[in-house]
């Protein structure tokens, strides 16, 4: 029986190995009409031209500011909110690989009561417009899990982590979900996760687990002393002591950030199992910076930096932050997985950080 289970473990770690050749392409918080013919929609359809059908493309949510997409015949509203979707589609025209939409805490109209209509709105317009080219994901305002076989070796989980904190009405079960709850949601997640031990896994959700921003409670000294800025760079105008209140305020629990109870438990249900497979990258968006941690054997990408940024530290795990515009790309080869994130610049390189990610593998 022993030898039985050798020779299982080792045909189970040639088959990691050797998966086929496939890229993926995140993208975050991309929703302004600005993003139209700026320098990173450009780089990013450049990089989209050049790529093969071994490819897909992720948008990590927040794909429409401020409220998401209203109903037809809302005037101005709907109108930004078209044009800030085609602002993204737009880059598509001639990528031939996979496209995915996710939804962010934006796109549920910023956690407000009518957040269901307004995903439900955006998933119509996002998959009349990609046809068969791609989907909105998890559909019908449903949370997920929903799986995605990229290769026989890389399983894409995504879910919507949005749906887990949103205190209004949302999509169960009378709507066709197969889950109902928090907690149906995140026994699915470990379920997939252990189901699955022979592969690698990409895990995308809009809101990160780890990071070096404002949503992990990281602030600096122009939050407390020119807390305007948040709304507008160009707002130097100097309030110290109200402007700590904000920030101090968020520690007490914004449930948009890392800190808060049930964003916590989020995390706390599903880190150890992905420190348990040994394989896991969870890809997200929500900060509006490019971030790379490494905790526990657990890859963490940030990349939601499509039109704004805000400051990111590089502290504990972290083993890359900037606060530059950009993107980034995970690289599946026969035998490595290599993060790269991009940002344009006046250089000619703008591959501003590689690294070599299955190397940190705890398997």
């Amino acid at each position: 029986m022993k030898f039985f289970w050798i020779i299982l473990l080792s045909i189970l770690s040639v088959k990691a190995l050797c998966q086929e050749d496939f890229n993926i392409f995140l993208i975050g918080d991309a929703g302004e009409t600005y993003f139209e013919n700026s320098a990173v929609q450009n780089l990013l359809k450049q990089e989209l031209i050049a790529a093969d059908p071994n490819s897909a493309i992720i948008f990590l949510g927040d794909n429409i500011y401020p409220r998401g997409m209203p109903s037809l015949g809302v005037g101005e509203e709907r109108d930004h909110a078209e044009d800030a979707l085609m602002a993204q589609l737009n880059i598509l025209e001639k990528y031939k690989g996979q496209v995915f939409f996710i939804p962010g805490n934006h796109d549920w109209s910023k956690g407000k009561e009518n957040g269901l209509d307004r995903i439900k709105n955006q998933e119509t317009f996002v998959e009349n417009s990609l046809q068969s080219q791609g989907s909105f994901l998890p559909d019908n305002g449903c949370p997920g899990p929903v799986t995605i076989d990229l290769t026989d070796n890389i399983l894409l989980i995504i879910y919507d982590s949005q749906w887990l904190l949103h205190p209004y009405e949302k999509s169960t079960e009378k709507n066709g979900c197969k889950s109902s709850t928090e907690q149906n949601v995140l026994n699915r997640i470990t379920e997939l996760i252990n189901e699955n031990l022979d592969k690698t896994i990409v895990i995308a959700a809009h809101h990160p687990f780890i990071t070096y921003g404002i949503h992990g409670g990281v602030t600096t000294f122009k939050d407390h002393v020119f807390p305007l800025t948040v709304i507008n760079k160009a707002l130097y105008i100097p309030l110290p002591i109200i402007g700590s209140i904000y920030p101090l305020a968020r520690k007490a629990g914004n449930i948009q950030d890392t800190n808060h109870k049930k964003y916590k438990k989020v995390i706390d249900a599903l880190h150890p199992v992905f420190k348990n497979h040994g394989k896991v990258i969870h890809v997200a968006g929500h900060e509006h910076n490019l971030q790379h941690s490494y905790f526990e054997g657990v890859n963490y990408v940030v990349s939601g930096a499509g039109v704004k940024t805000t400051h990111v530290k590089k502290k504990e795990y972290s083993l890359f932050a900037s606060d530059e515009r950009g993107f980034a790309k995970l690289n599946f080869k026969t035998r490595s997985v290599t993060l790269e994130f991009f940002s344009p610049n006046d250089s000619g390189n703008s591959i501003v950080y590689k690294k070599n990610i299955s190397e940190l593998f705890s398997q």
